[in-house]
């Protein structure tokens, strides 16, 4: 059993924060200001952003594992959001922190992931409380204090990060190389793929939700929170459970959730909570998968979450074929960790 140890658990917590940091600078400038400011250009704002935080994910990943730049990455990351939250030139600033964004959870998901690759709960730590940055960022904007105290924060605990996280280079390219899966280059391919429908459907289910009750604002926070509360769970219950089992109960509690209590928000929290229980999943399924790929397996689960939400964002709602769509994707999830599990389904 891998061990964690003190400094690198601290390593995790600091990281999950300035996720955190970095998802909420971005939400506050992106969707506060930037939107609102020169609405007229919010389309263009839109797919500036996220084209640059989801999509190029995977090559700047190709990148960190190449050349192991994690720590200078990561100061990069702050140089970036920085200007982006103070520039007001709307194009260069959606940029400037699109980079910041993008390159901030490659290298921080690089590092997290090569703390342990054995267990999961440390990736759900690591990438829950984006959500919950997101959600302050985008729905306080008012609070014209708080992008201040969170780049402020962001700078100090990026020096701390600094300091503590581990330079492995070294032995990543001599003593600790990562070891290939004994499965043929084909069932590779199609495990990937499965994977990817995976981490699609959830995106894709996480936007055409539909609620039977007013959304407040303070549900408007709440709502990330429980989000944010089923990445971070969903490491621990897959260390105890195995991957399958936990996708099998959670997806199929996802379905019975979303189509038979809609009207209530306690219930549907608990919605969110079990559709997100498969991020660190299918992370560290990925990375199984492809060892040694840890920041390309980062970027290319975070570049296909943008296809599902634009997707998602076009769907309009009709109860028949909302049901049909919940139960194909809770089904296609559940499948597609079924194939890639199937010679261990308690792995």
């Amino acid at each position: 059993m891998s061990l964690i140890s003190t400094r690198n658990k601290t390593t995790i917590a600091i990281l999950s924060v300035l996720h955190l940091l970095c998802d909420l600078i971005c939400g506050y400038k992106v969707i506060g200001i930037l939107a609102i400011d020169f609405y007229d250009y919010g389309f263009f704002i839109f797919v500036i952003y996220n084209t640059l935080a989801f999509c190029f994910q995977p090559f700047i990943g190709l990148y960190v594992d190449r050349y192991h730049q994690e720590k200078r990455i990561l100061l990069a990351s702050l140089v970036f959001l920085a200007i982006g939250l103070f520039i007001n030139i709307w194009w260069l600033s959606a940029i400037l922190l699109g980079i910041g964004n993008q390159i901030f959870h490659v290298a921080g998901g690089k590092v997290c992931t090569n703390i342990s690759t054995e267990k999961s709960s440390h990736l759900g730590i690591f990438v829950s409380l984006g959500a919950i940055g997101l959600a302050i960022g985008g729905n306080l904007y008012q609070y014209r204090f708080i992008p201040y105290v969170a780049i402020a924060l962001y700078f100090f605990l990026t020096l701390a990060s600094l300091w503590l996280i581990e330079d492995k280079t070294e032995n990543l390219k001599t003593n600790d190389k990562p070891t290939k899966p004994l499965i043929n280059k084909q069932q590779i391919l199609l495990s990937v793929m499965f994977l990817l429908i995976a981490v699609f459907i959830r995106s894709f289910l996480g936007k055409i939700i539909h609620y039977e009750f007013e959304i407040n604002l303070k549900l408007l926070l709440l709502l990330p929170a429980s989000a944010a509360l089923g990445k971070f769970i969903g490491g621990f219950i897959r260390d105890k459970w195995g991957s399958f089992y936990t996708i099998l109960v959670s997806m199929t509690l996802t379905a019975m959730l979303l189509l038979f209590f809609a009207q209530s928000k306690i219930l549907m929290m608990l919605g969110l909570v079990m559709i997100n229980i498969s991020m660190p999943i299918t992370l560290f399924e990925l990375n199984k998968l492809l060892p040694g790929k840890e920041g390309f397996n980062f970027g290319i689960l975070a570049g296909i979450l943008f296809p599902g939400v634009v997707i998602g964002m076009l769907y309009n709602y009709h109860a028949v074929s909302y049901a049909i769509v919940v139960l194909v994707s809770s089904l296609l999830a559940i499948l597609s960790m079924y194939y890639i599990k199937r010679g261990d389904l308690r792995g």
